[in-house]
């Protein structure tokens, strides 16, 4: 077992340490660059599609004399680079700042399997094993505006706000380990002024969750506000408190829940409005079907509707031969959609919208 000791790769309480093995060390190309006013980032070109892992090894120097006699370190630069594309990777330290004339001592880790992780006397230790890096040399001549694409950054029609992306680009990605309320957020409102008026409420519930994370999945459960109020009062006759200071009466609407990112990509909007056209919104599934999907706002929204006064045209007519139970221009459209729910309720065997993994990828 090699310790890398000499430089220095530990992570937070965490000492990693690797082994060497036999196997040939694939061919890896870097390209490092230094950015102004700080930041660091290598792009690395790698064949290494039997693995997850690449590991940035870094060890920065005043200069030449004192990086090639391993003296006198100032700093490290160590991480996972993150897949970018089929076989290219990036490493990036956001915080780190670089002044000309850094010299950094450098080696691309390709791990032969999945780190294991320990802990011994309540420090965690990380083992990884395979080849053992080339170190090489890289001495800071510039520095880099951080907009700059990198070294084989393909053209995108993909734009991205205060940075240049390139084609095939990861943009944004959530496996849903967790739901991170600092990446999404649980609408609640009745969409009255949504282009497409869905006859429905959102909502966040405490009990019986409707949105919620199990084994990685993301579950939207569509469900009925009739059964969530029978104990206390009608639909017809009852109140709905959204939390926000606003009571609707007297809604005869099934509710659902949607969920909108806050990190968004384009202008912000936090709700729909009057002046968002169909075209910004990306569906994923929609009766009727979309050949072509156009985002010029990549807001992305995940939920659950029922109905609405423009999806279906009211010539629509199920395979079973049923005729839709409202016309788009009725005032009254969703408590027609309402009273006839003994027509399409029994449709609704797996009504929930579970979602693996969400990546957005630059065109």
């Amino acid at each position: 077992m090699i310790s890398w000791s000499d430089v220095l790769c530990l992570v937070l309480v965490g000492l990693i340490n690797c082994q060497n093995s036999d196997q040939t060390y694939p061919n890896v190309t870097v390209t490092l660059r230094a950015l102004h006013p700080s930041g660091f980032r290598a792009y690395i070109s790698a064949n290494a599609d039997q693995t997850n892992n690449i590991v940035f090894n870094g060890i920065l120097y005043e200069n030449m004399e004192k990086a090639r006699n391993s003296e006198s370190d100032i700093g490290l630069l160590w991480g996972f680079a993150t897949r970018k594309a089929h076989s290219e990777w990036l490493f990036e330290d956001h915080f780190v700042t670089l002044a000309v004339g850094t010299v950094i001592k450098y080696g691309i880790f390709i791990p032969d399997q999945h780190p294991n992780g320990a802990s011994k006397n309540g420090r965690a230790s990380l083992t990884l094993d395979g080849a053992e890096p080339d170190y090489k040399f890289f001495r800071v001549s510039y520095l880099v505006d951080p907009r700059t694409p990198g070294p084989n950054c393909l053209p995108t029609l993909t734009k991205v706000r205060g940075r240049t992306v390139c084609a095939g680009e990861v943009i944004f990605e959530d496996n849903f380990d967790t739901l991170r309320e600092d990446l999404w957020q649980i609408e609640q409102y009745i969409p009255t002024d949504h282009p497409e008026h869905p006859f429905l409420s959102y909502q966040k519930l405490d009990t019986d969750r409707n949105v919620y994370v199990e084994d990685g999945i993301l579950n939207i459960v569509p469900k009925l506000q009739e059964d969530l109020i029978r104990k206390y009062s009608s639909i017809l006759t009852g109140s709905l408190d959204l939390s926000d200071g606003h009571r609707i009466k007297n809604v005869q609407n099934p509710h659902s829940a949607i969920i909108v990112r806050k990190i968004l990509l384009e202008p912000v909007f936090k709700k729909f409005d009057g002046q968002k056209e169909l075209a910004s919104i990306i569906k994923i599934a929609l009766a009727g079907g979309n050949r072509e999907i156009t985002a010029n706002k990549l807001q992305l929204t995940l939920g659950v509707a029922a109905g609405g006064t423009s999806v279906f045209p009211d010539s629509f007519v199920t395979p079973h031969g049923r005729t839709k139970p409202w016309n788009n221009s009725d005032p009254k459209a969703s408590l027609k959609f309402w009273q006839n729910r003994d027509s399409w309720y029994p449709s609704w065997t797996t009504p929930n919208l579970i979602v693996d993994y969400v990546k957005v990828v630059a065109l």
